[in-house]
């Protein structure tokens, strides 16, 4: 496995595809930066929107960029990216043929799937240490430090039981930054696994993507929509989001853990039905 896992991770950097990762978190912050000092300039001495009681200025630093970074990458940079990545170093392996070399090596099938599981893995926990790290630093250049990271909850759809705002200071902050963006990785290998599944479904590179993209996206589009709330607790997004809710004063670790069973499940089922139809097939 360690012998399949480095060779997969060479196939990744020697891909320039994988670099696309790298270049959409600097355009995200470059935007996010741009935003964030426009709206200082134009809106700075009013009160927020999202919480009466604070300016919009009380907003603006590094800590607060940081952590709101996080959900747009989840929602919508990540599972692309993974999608890509995922679907190209295992269903284009089959398009191309390569995949019969690997296989004629001493290694069970299994072992060459979870060898490419493990390896996106590692890939998108990689970008997400980098877009913290980049976050922090650019938030650190261009915007003011403070020693308060104040949260609106409604911004990540937090029930209001809750509260509303939650601030945190000193120490506390990069506690609660670091466990957000940590808890957070469950999600990356849940979509990782569904790429594996429909790359062994299709064995075709752009197929397996737009699959993955759109079962993504579908659910967690469906997933906001009010009138179809009964549904909403079997979709994959709705137990994926365990990591905001680190961001609460009282962690609720019952919704956590949850959540991260959840999640975990959805990994095995997806890495377990590409499994089965990786087995059954002739390559």
């Amino acid at each position: 496995m360690y012998a399949l896992i480095r060779l997969e991770i060479k196939k990744i950097i020697s891909q320039k595809k994988s670099w696309m990762g790298i270049i959409a978190i600097i355009i995200i912050n470059g935007l996010f930066a741009i935003g964030f000092l426009i709206n200082e300039q134009k809106r700075g001495d009013q009160a927020s929107k999202v919480a009466q009681d604070f300016l919009v200025s009380d907003f603006m630093n590094a800590s607060f960029f940081t952590q709101t970074i996080l959900g747009p990458s989840l929602f919508l940079i990540f599972p692309m990216l993974i999608s890509i990545l995922a679907s190209y170093i295992y269903a284009g392996e089959f398009e191309v043929g390569s995949i019969r070399m690997v296989l004629m090596r001493p290694t069970s099938r299994i072992q060459v799937l979870l060898a490419k599981f493990v390896t996106v893995s590692l890939y998108s926990i990689f970008m997400l240490a980098v877009l913290g790290g980049l976050s922090y630093i650019v938030g650190s250049i261009f915007l003011k430090q403070t020693d308060t990271l104040i949260i609106p909850g409604v911004i990540y759809e937090i029930p209001k039981k809750y509260g509303m705002i939650f601030e945190f200071t000193g120490a506390d902050k990069f506690i609660r930054i670091f466990l957000s963006y940590f808890f957070a990785i469950p999600m990356l290998l849940s979509v990782c696994a569904m790429a594996i599944m429909f790359a062994s479904i299709t064995r075709h590179f752009t197929s397996a993507a737009i699959l993955t993209t759109t079962l993504y996206f579908s659910s967690y589009i469906v997933g906001i929509i009010p009138f179809l709330s009964s549904i909403h607790p079997y979709l994959p997004t709705t137990k994926w989001y365990a990591w905001k809710y680190l961001l609460v004063p009282d962690i609720p670790w019952d919704m956590v853990i949850n959540h991260l069973i959840w999640s975990g499940g959805y990994t095995a089922v997806f890495l377990g039905i590409a499994g089965a139809i990786f087995n059954m097939r002739d390559v």
